[in-house]
């Protein structure tokens, strides 16, 4: 399967090296301790969770049918987590996240009850406003992660694993979309958060292919 990475040379006009800026982001997460990281982020929701794939019958196109006008809406929702869980979380009925949201988010969530721990946001402009990167720098340490590297925010994977489970919910309105997330959240395994964050942030320096112990057999075709 062909992946894309997008490694551009220059951003705003300016120089850069990404893979000098995935090395100093590794290097700074190295200082912390897989339990002293947060990751926050913003997802937009779709009213309506369906699975792009399903079964029918033979001959049949898999068809749902809906009514309401509710279908067409989409919510935003901000989520943090660590190997323990989800911190905090919200669901917007109305407009996307600015700064006074998320210092709203902070303060509610984060700010007010941790100290010490790293928080790992992406670039959004929000989130690099100044209110926000002086309430968390007050007792907490921030670092973005790197432009166009989404694996450098490990909460991108939990976004996937959240929506593929809601898929499997009904319901359509707001209030019936918080409780759906409330719901799946809850049923989440803990071991699923830490796998999340280990495997974005305890990386290896370089890949080890593993030994083949799988013992060829010669054909002889004579």
């Amino acid at each position: 399967m062909t992946r894309i990475r997008h490694e551009p040379v220059k951003r705003f006009g300016k120089d850069i090296d990404i893979n000098k800026s995935i090395k100093d982001f590794y290097d700074e997460v190295k200082k912390y301790k897989i339990e002293d990281i947060i990751c926050i982020d913003e997802t937009s929701v779709k009213s309506l969770q369906k699975r792009n794939h399903c079964y029918s019958e033979k001959g049949k196109r898999c068809v749902i049918k809906t009514q309401s006008q509710e279908v067409f809406k989409k919510y935003t929702g901000i989520f943090a987590i660590s190997v323990n869980g989800v911190v905090g979380w919200d669901l917007y009925e109305k407009s996307g996240i600015n700064a006074d949201r998320m210092v709203e988010f902070l303060e509610a969530n984060i700010t007010n009850k941790f100290k010490n721990k790293l928080i790992i946001l992406d670039n959004a402009s929000s989130h690099r406003n100044p209110k926000v990167k002086e309430l968390i720098n007050k007792d907490n340490h921030l670092l973005y992660a790197v432009p166009y590297q989404h694996f450098t925010n490990s909460i991108e994977n939990y976004f996937s694993m959240l929506k593929s489970r809601l898929q499997k919910l009904d319901g359509l309105t707001h209030a019936k979309l918080k409780e759906n997330i409330t719901k799946t959240i809850r049923n989440i395994p803990k071991e699923k958060y830490r796998n999340i964050i280990k495997g974005a942030y305890e990386r290896p320096e370089k890949y080890v292919s593993k030994k083949n112990n799988t013992r060829k057999i010669k054909k002889n075709y004579l």
